[in-house]
């Protein structure tokens, strides 16, 4: 296992540099692979779409430069303070992000042009709602948009969504991290959302969903992990 990790990552590092922006390097913030603890943190959500009042997503970054096991974590949905909690997903197994990476998921029953990594089966609302991502009884990190739940927001709740916005988080300006500053409406921003023209690859915000390397992610948490014995 130590020696697969180490294959995927110098496989990331290499795409990365082959991929790797022309912008002068005082633009960007230094990268390295030992500079950023793992976080985990809700990066986008969308609610709906024109002729859809289901086409929900809820994507999820990893923030650190270290690949990322979400065993344990689970995902919780609240409408607002007189709701209660929904649990929207549980991860009960081995579970990885990689680096900078995201893990996406999708409505069930509802079609993307993008393959989602799990399912929800609880609908989001637009003008309200909150997320709390957990591990154990521990917040990793909430959301809140409009008039949702308090105890799930982070300081102040983002705007609402409408039809065809999602909420996106900021990027730290001129830097491929993301804003984390424990305020929701200053952490997030709306986003017009058309699926048939929507790039794709910035769902990641780092490309770790295009191809190739995509794939390859897939074929190592596939092949390399959930098929690989004990002590493997």
């Amino acid at each position: 296992m130590f020696k697969s990790k180490s294959l995927l990552m110098i496989l990331i590092v290499l795409i990365i540099s082959g991929c790797s922006s022309q912008e002068e390097p005082d633009t960007m913030l230094p990268f390295s692979l030992d500079q950023v603890p793992v976080q985990i943190l809700i990066s986008e959500v969308l609610t709906e779409v024109e002729g859809n009042n289901q086409a929900d997503f809820i994507e999820l970054h990893n923030a650190g430069t270290e690949i990322a096991d979400i065993k344990g974590y689970s995902l919780w949905y609240q409408l607002n303070d007189s709701g209660e909690e929904i649990l929207l997903y549980h991860w009960s197994e081995t579970t990885l992000i990689p680096p900078l990476g995201c893990y996406l998921l999708i409505q069930a029953g509802q079609q993307f042009p993008v393959e989602a990594d799990a399912f929800i089966n609880h609908a989001l609302v637009p003008n309200r709602g909150g997320l709390s991502l957990r591990i154990g009884d521990d917040i990793e990190d909430q959301l809140t948009w409009g008039e949702g739940p308090e105890q799930m927001t982070e300081k102040r709740p983002a705007d609402e969504m409408a039809l065809g916005i999602s909420l996106q988080r900021n990027h730290i300006k001129k830097s491929e991290w993301l804003e984390d500053t424990d305020n929701n409406q200053k952490d997030f921003s709306q986003k017009n959302f058309n699926a048939s023209t929507y790039n794709w690859d910035t769902l990641s915000h780092s490309g770790y969903r295009s191809d190739p390397l995509h794939k390859m992610w897939r074929w190592y948490r596939e092949v390399m992990v959930e098929h690989s014995g004990p002590g493997n």
